[in-house]
């Protein structure tokens, strides 16, 4: 296939970022990184972000990248998002199908779950025991919805997954230095995370007030709701790369103009 690269990356920069965080010491410990993607893999499962030389959305740049990556372009499945806290199983009954979701959980191998993020935070989460795995798209109205819990829930009924074995990844999405929000969707999440049984010392780690404004941690948000659930910290792994401040690597709704562009956040069973 001719590539359609309309936008050269700088793959340096992306290894130290990602070096940075060091995913080597994590479940996906191979990881390769190419002018369109980061690929994270063990012997089980695959873990995909694509960079903003192709558009996710795009089937023409996704097909580019199956190709190069050796996913199974006719088995990779999304959601119609809708910033819900609806999640979908998929099994060869359903893969075929798009529905109003936005998040999969799944068992079956060769299929590819794809998220398509721009600043919201792209969430995966691996049962190495029962080989399972969910895809995740939490903007804050998804993150406010809990839909983090109603995947995990969705794995212990499906699947028999116990929280303690989930491997986590987080991002790259929107930093704390640049979401800012407004007084009342601060408040809205102060006393969401009280309903959560977060202790106010671990709520403050996940927001901070500049200026005037208060602005949050969708991320740590995430971070703190899994731990509550029962997600070992050591086995969650925050990508602390702001999608604003890297907006050369990754599609950003808000530095882009409102982009209709996508980050694509692929997770597979091998």
């Amino acid at each position: 296939m001719e590539k359609t690269n309309k936008k050269v990356i700088d793959v340096d920069k992306v290894k130290r970022l990602f070096s940075n965080n060091k995913l080597e010491e994590a479940l996906l410990s191979d990881i390769d990184i190419c002018d369109n993607c980061i690929v994270l893999k063990n012997n089980n499962f695959r873990l995909t972000y694509t960079l903003s030389s192709i558009d996710a959305k795009s089937s023409d740049d996704i097909g580019q990248l199956a190709d190069q990556v050796g996913i199974n372009n006719s088995r990779i499945v999304s959601n119609h998002q809708i910033h819900s806290n609806l999640v979908r199983k998929i099994d060869e009954s359903t893969r075929t199908d798009i529905q109003d979701a936005d998040a999969m959980t799944s068992n079956i191998e060769d299929t590819g779950l794809i998220i398509y993020t721009a600043d919201c935070v792209p969430v995966v989460l691996i049962d190495p025991i029962n080989k399972a795995v969910a895809a995740i798209h939490a903007g804050w109205r998804g993150t406010y919805g809990s839909i983090v819990e109603e995947s995990i829930s969705m794995m212990e009924k499906e699947y028999k997954t116990e929280p303690g074995d989930l491997h986590a990844y987080i991002g790259p999405f929107i930093g704390l230095g640049n979401f800012e929000v407004g007084d009342e969707l601060y408040y809205k999440f102060e006393e969401f995370m009280k309903e959560k049984s977060i202790s106010m010392s671990d709520w403050q780690t996940a927001y901070d007030k500049i200026g005037f404004s208060y602005h949050l941690d969708l991320g740590r948000i995430n971070e703190l709701l899994m731990l509550a659930l029962g997600v070992k910290s050591e086995n969650i792994n925050k990508l602390n790369i702001c999608t604003v401040e890297n907006s050369d690597l990754f599609y950003s709704y808000r530095a882009h103009n409102k982009t209709d562009k996508r980050i694509g956040t692929i997770i597979e069973i091998l």
